[in-house]
């Protein structure tokens, strides 16, 4: 049987216990004598054995010491030859580094002069496009091709944008000016036969035209003119017939009832006007409004979505505007993660008028809960910290008390401790008076 050496190696061995333990596990027939000089055997054994094991591990340790020794006196070598190298690379860069400066300097004056020599380049290569655009201008227009005749004067709009207010192209832009009036124009007729007799992919192409010229106005006006003719037509008909049957018959009766279905046909037409009048304007709201988000305008951008929910209100559950709809939701959405953060930074410091501009554009799109929420979420902080600095108290008054009542010697040392623990209901007046004083603040603000 081995000997088991693992209680030695333990800090609380007692060779005492060890040894009764050792007794009690022999067999009932095996003397104590015998189990004691067993014992006794296996230990010397044991104890030569781990001598033995000591005495050669400390010889090979010994033969590894001249090694280690002379490998540490070359790595300190080493060190001394790396630290030599390094203080070299660095005066090499110190020198390096005054004559560099210098031309990293000469580099961003070069960049400098670069960039305004291809901004120049540039605006002298927009001159030169109006210049040639200007000359040609009146070869398209001969030729009847009305959309390239629309990109012609597009790029003259936008090279005089890049040339600026120039005296020598003055007279460009007048010209500018006449040939897109001269465009719209040559439009106007075919657009108008193109709403009468429905002609929808003609009426696209026309609508291209005016809006890349920016004549969108234009396509409004025309629109309405032709598509309100068929109705004032209705109108003028019925008149007619009114009067002929006023005429005719003469009965006030059949009158009064005409005259009350001309009046619900009237509010039927204007309703219709009205409408048509908000699907407009819901489009050109649609178009434009991701430019109103890109100008960071919060008030204004609030004000587009609201308009463009009024007119949904007033066009219905329209099929067409259906995509309108759900790009309403995802611009609302997208107004309220822009609010957000500033609201939050204005409730925090108190910033009044920022606040107040902020509630108005939530309460615009109808986000009147986010900012509820966000109020709660920021104001009640200070409130539960209230709460949470007396649970940390009383964690530690707890701790505390605990660790002395271990140490308490009398009587007077218990009283003493009783005394210096806050009770709930001690603490809670306070905690109602800071919590008073805190929403006076709050109303204050």
């Amino acid at each position: 049987m081995m000997l088991d050496l693992g209680p030695f190696s333990e800090e609380k061995f007692d060779a005492k216990r060890w040894v009764n333990s050792s007794c009690q596990a022999r067999h009932p027939q095996d003397s104590l004598e015998r189990q004691l000089v067993d014992l006794e055997m296996k230990l010397q054994i044991a104890s030569e054995e781990i001598g033995a094991s000591l005495e050669e591990q400390s010889g090979g340790a010994l033969l590894r010491v001249p090694r280690a020794t002379r490998d540490v006196l070359r790595l300190r070598d080493d060190a001394v030859s790396l630290r030599s190298s390094v203080a070299g690379i660095l005066q090499k860069l110190k020198k390096a580094e005054g004559s560099s400066a210098d031309c990293i300097a000469t580099l961003a004056r070069v960049d400098c002069v670069k960039q305004r020599m291809e901004a120049a380049f540039k605006t002298l290569q927009d001159a030169s496009g109006l210049t040639q655009l200007s000359s040609t201008v009146e070869d398209v227009f001969a030729s009847g091709d009305l959309p390239r005749a629309a990109e012609t004067l597009a790029s003259m709009r936008n090279c005089l944008s890049a040339v600026g207010e120039v005296a020598e192209f003055a007279n460009v832009r007048k010209q500018l000016e006449v040939l897109e009036d001269r465009l719209e124009a040559m439009v106007q007729p075919r657009l108008t036969d193109a709403l009468t007799y429905h002609k929808v992919d003609v009426a696209q192409d026309l609508r291209g035209i005016l809006i890349r010229i920016g004549r969108f106005k234009s396509l409004e006006l025309q629109y309405s003119k032709v598509r309100l003719k068929p109705i004032k037509q209705l109108w003028d008909d019925f008149d007619t017939k009114q009067r002929a049957n006023k005429l005719a018959k003469g009965s006030s009766a059949d009158c009064i009832a005409t005259l009350a279905r001309v009046d619900c046909v009237k509010q039927r037409m204007e309703a219709a006007f009205k409408t048509l009048q908000d699907a407009a304007g819901l489009t050109q709201l649609s178009s434009t409004v991701e430019d109103v988000f890109a100008s960071g305008d919060l008030p204004r951008a609030a004000e587009t979505l609201a308009s463009m929910r009024n007119c949904l209100s007033a066009v219905g559950e329209v099929a067409e505007f259906a995509n309108v709809r759900k790009q309403l939701e995802l611009l609302e959405d997208r107004l309220e993660a822009m609010v957000q953060p500033r609201l939050t930074d204005a409730l925090t410091y108190h910033k009044v008028d920022v606040a107040q501009d902020l509630r108005g554009i939530l309460i615009r799109i109808g986000r009147f809960k986010s900012l509820e929420l966000q109020y709660s979420k920021v104001r009640l902080k200070p409130i539960k910290q209230l709460w949470d600095d007396f649970d940390t108290k009383q964690r530690a008054n707890k701790l505390a008390s605990e660790r002395s009542e271990t140490q308490r010697l009398s009587s007077g040392d218990e009283f003493q401790l009783t005394s210096t623990q806050t009770s709930f209901a001690s603490w809670l007046p306070s905690f109602y008076d800071e919590l008073l004083l805190y929403l006076e603040q709050e109303w204050k603000w």
